[in-house]
């Protein structure tokens, strides 16, 4: 299976362009490359499509209205069994003595839930248990060539399942685009072919030895969202043999407040709807659907179409 990913576009170059992300030399150039590489944006799911998210109610900016009801489908998900941990949170903003952003250009978006539903082979209510250190060598996909974006370990309990091989209780380590690493780390973790303008080791020592202990590299997805620790959410998941692909876009990701089960999304609408209602209506097989995604020859373990 091919593993094409749409443009990504660094805003903030990381390190190892020339040894440090305000090297304005090389940001420039390899600004210029991802533009000229730019693809163009096809909609799958949007507002072409047959079965398109439902609407929204104009003045009130909420999917069902804003008298709508709420009807909890299940009534366990609070609890308090866990220890919650987020590394993220933990971080003096103070000591992240450096920050990147990724644009993404997806070949199609996710807006629909009954696209996501078909897409992906798990989806399931989870709440995420655990935030770890971001990491840039994962062992099971890592090639030896570098160029590796941070990711962040997660540890996700599964309240409720909807499609899919995982069941009520189990816990899932699943790594998600993005987080916060130790600069030292992150720095140890590079390949001399990353380092375009200088050598890893003149790159290493425009570092004090206090710095590369004790701040920290960030990368960001402008269109991702970074679950929080201790939260709720509708989770889209796919598999293959060596890794496991996580839908957090702002579209797609949906969290959902245990107390009330109220849906909110990250592009400004609450879906103030039942959640029954919600399930029923959207997490259904849907063959046309299917049969789109696969004539248009998806790689639905990355999301994104194939590029011949």
């Amino acid at each position: 299976m091919k593993r094409t990913f749409a443009v990504l576009i660094v805003i903030l170059l990381l390190l190892t362009s020339c040894g440090t992300w305000n090297s304005k030399k090389c940001s420039s150039e390899n600004q210029g490359e991802s533009n000229s590489n730019t693809q163009e944006t096809k909609v799958l799911g949007g507002k072409d499509a047959e079965t398109d998210i439902i609407v929204t109610d104009s003045e009130t900016g909420i999917i069902g209205g804003a008298d709508a009801e709420t009807n909890i489908l299940i009534t366990d998900l609070e609890d308090n069994e866990d220890e919650i941990k987020d590394f993220i949170k933990s971080i003096n903003r103070d000591d992240i003595i450096q920050s990147g952003l990724i644009i993404t250009e997806p070949i199609y978006r996710f807006n629909n839930p009954k696209f996501n539903y078909n897409l992906h082979n798990n989806v399931f209510i989870g709440k995420v248990i655990e935030l770890k250190e971001g990491v840039t060598i994962i062992e099971s996909i890592d090639d030896g060539q570098g160029h590796n974006p941070i990711r962040t370990p997660a540890v996700i309990k599964v309240k409720k399942v909807f499609k899919g091989n995982h069941s009520e209780g189990d816990y899932l380590d699943i790594y998600i685009f993005g987080g916060i690493m130790n600069l030292g780390k992150y720095m140890d973790s590079k390949v001399e072919s990353e380092f375009k303008c200088i050598t890893k080791e003149e790159a290493i020592s425009k570092y004090s030895e206090e710095e590369l202990k004790t701040k920290y590299v960030e990368l960001k997805y402008e269109d991702e969202i970074m679950p929080e620790a201790g939260k709720t959410y509708i989770f889209y998941t796919t598999e293959d043999e060596s890794y496991t692909w996580i839908l957090t876009s702002k579209e797609g990701l949906k969290e959902i407040d245990p107390k009330t089960g109220v849906i909110t999304g990250f592009d400004g609408i609450t879906i103030n709807e039942k959640i029954d209602e919600f399930v029923e209506k959207y997490f259904v097989e849907d063959e046309e659907m299917i049969k789109a995604i696969e004539t248009r020859k998806v790689d639905p373990v990355l999301k994104y179409f194939e590029v011949d």
